[in-house]
């Protein structure tokens, strides 16, 4: 009866811990990737702003040569 006990007591631990370290890694994965989308979002709007810009000054030069 007693080993019956403890073998409950094991298997309900390992459960417990096993939950645990998949809410644990979730928890980091999902960390991980909103802030790589963070980052890919920030190069995007770079890249958009580095584009704008590039517009602006070919729209200037083209109104100086006109």
């Amino acid at each position: 009866m007693k080993m019956m006990m403890m073998m409950v007591v094991v298997v309900v631990v390992v459960m417990v811990a096993a939950a645990a370290a998949v809410v644990v890694v979730e928890m980091v994965v999902t960390t991980t990737m909103t802030t790589m989308m963070m980052i890919m979002m920030m190069m995007m709007m770079m890249m958009v702003m580095m584009v704008v810009m590039m517009m602006m000054e070919i729209t200037q030069t083209l109104r100086n040569y006109l």
